[in-house]
Formats: C-alpha cells, sequence, structure tokens
C-alpha cells in the first residue's frame, strides 16, 4: 500500500486499477479536464452519405453549391433587372425628347411671323399710300399705256420654256436598219463556213461527217429496233429450260448490247462515217 495524492494506493498489480480509478475521479471532479472525443472513421456501412449519393446526385454545380451551403448566382434574375434598367432608362430619353420637341414646338407658335406682323390693322399712312398707287394705275389705264403682263415685258420670252417638239419619226423608227441585218447574216455564215472547215480538216481521209438529219434518222430507227428488242424479251417465258429457249434468249441480249452500243455512239453531235464509194462509168 502506497500514499498517492492523501489516497492510500494499493501497490503491486492492483496499481493499473488504481490509477484508473484516480482518472475516472478526476473526470468527475473536473469536467473541464475531461479529454475530447477523437472523431473516429466511420465503416462504409455505418457512412450513409455515399447511399445518399447514389439516391440523390449532384445534378450541377449549382446543386454544389446549395448542398455546401452557398447560394447560386441567379444570372436570369441578373438579366431581367438589367432589361428592365435598360427599358427604363430608353422611356425616360424618349419622354425628355419628346418634351423638348414639344417645347420647341409652342415656341415657335409663340413667335408670329413677319406676314402675320405685315397683315395687322392698316396704319393710315398705309392706306394714303395705296390710294395713291391705285390712282396713278388708273390714270395709266385710262391714258392707254401698258398694263398688265403687258407691262413687265414681251410675251416671246415665254415661248424659250413651252414643251418641246416630237422628235421626228420615219418609216423604220426604232428597227434595225437592213444593212446591219446583212452583214450579221454575212458573219453568221462566215462562222458556219469556218467551223465546217475546221471540223474538215480534222477528218481523216476515206471519213466524212454524218449529217445531222441522217444522224437523227440513224437514232430514231435504233430506237425503235431497241424497243422491239425489249418487247420479246418480256415475252420470255420466267424459267428458260430447253436449248432453243436459252440460245434465243442469248441472241436477244446481244442484240440488246449492240443497240444500246450503237444508240451511244450516234448519239453523239460529231459522227464519222466511211465514205460511199463513186459507182463506176458506165462502159
Amino acid at each position: 500500500m502506497s500514499v498517492v495524492d492523501n489516497r492510500t494506493v494499493p501497490v503491486g498489480r492492483d496499481l493499473f486499477g488504481a490509477q484508473r480509478q484516480a482518472a475516472r475521479e478526476v473526470d468527475l471532479h473536473h469536467p473541464s479536464d475531461r479529454p475530447q472525443a477523437s472523431t473516429r472513421h466511420l465503416t462504409m456501412h455505418q457512412d450513409s452519405s455515399q447511399l445518399e449519393d447514389c439516391l440523390y446526385p449532384v445534378r450541377g454545380i449549382r446543386d454544389q453549391q446549395m448542398r455546401s451551403g452557398i447560394k447560386p448566382v441567379d444570372f436570369a434574375r441578373q438579366n431581367r433587372l438589367a432589361l428592365q434598367k435598360q427599358s427604363a432608362e430608353n422611356q425616360q430619353r424618349r419622354l425628355s425628347e419628346g418634351s423638348a420637341a414639344l417645347s420647341a414646338q409652342a415656341s415657335r407658335r409663340s413667335t408670329p411671323s413677319i406676314s402675320r406682323r405685315t397683315s395687322g390693322t392698316a396704319t393710315p399712312s398705309l392706306l394714303l399710300s395705296h390710294r395713291s398707287t391705285m390712282g396713278t394705275a388708273r390714270s395709266r389705264s385710262s391714258s392707254g399705256g401698258p398694263s398688265g403682263p403687258d407691262a413687265h415685258g414681251p410675251k416671246g420670252d415665254l415661248a424659250v420654256y413651252g414643251p418641246p417638239k416630237a422628235a421626228a419619226k420615219h418609216s423604220n423608227y426604232g428597227q434595225v436598219p437592213a444593212y446591219l441585218r446583212e452583214r450579221q447574216l454575212e458573219m453568221a455564215e462566215d462562222r458556219a463556213r469556218q467551223q465546217a472547215e475546221k471540223e474538215a480538216s480534222l477528218v481523216p481521209k476515206g471519213m466524212r461527217i454524218l449529217p445531222d438529219a441522217e444522224r437523227a434518222q440513224i437514232v430514231e430507227g435504233l430506237q425503235a429496233s431497241k424497243r422491239d428488242v425489249q418487247q420479246q424479251i418480256q415475252e420470255l417465258p420466267l424459267r428458260v429450260e430447253t436449248l432453243a429457249q436459252k440460245r434465243h434468249q442469248r441472241s436477244l441480249e446481244e442484240r440488246m448490247a449492240e443497240l444500246e452500243e450503237a444508240l451511244a455512239l450516234f448519239s453523239k453531235p460529231t459522227v464519222l462515217v466511211p465514205c460511199e464509194p463513186e459507182e463506176a462509168p458506165f462502159s
């Protein structure tokens, strides 16, 4: 046994038990000396935040800010306020401009013009001068002097400002002259002759260019033959089994290929064919 802090403490293996008992007594008598509880890590099955994240996932940065206690910025509200402010400023500017225009118009109305000033009440001096002018005009008219428009000058000067005379029109007015039409025809013939000479220079010896009329006639005949062959092919049976049927089908297909090749050849703008041999004179 030993004495620790005025308390009897057993010696030996009960020493640690006595120390634990002393610590509990200190904790009871002095709560301020109580050690702070350390935060321990929770296991996965005890932490419900993972389950909450699965059930209620974070939807964007604004949701994350709201969960963190941060109030997101309302950009839509800021835009509305900015638009309202701009609209109010525009309305105020229009009102100020309208009031300025009204004040200017009112000032113009309040200021009398020169004609209004002169057309007021006639003064005695103005009446006297008017009477003297009228008397002079009457004396001139009675004496046979010039009056009215003749008094200001001759009428001959007004003829200069009359309507212009219409342009002289002949029988061929607005038409192309005959010599120009003849010249155009000559130029067209020259171009056609030069083109024919150029094409003739490219034609090999013993060949000739097939005329368009003859070529169109040949193409028309080939198209008719092609339609006939197509009709014969369509009339063949679905199952070609005999040798004669197979031979006939093969001949029709070869004929169709020849017609298509000939059509492609004669459909060109320039077709060269061998020259026909000249007939020998009769002996």
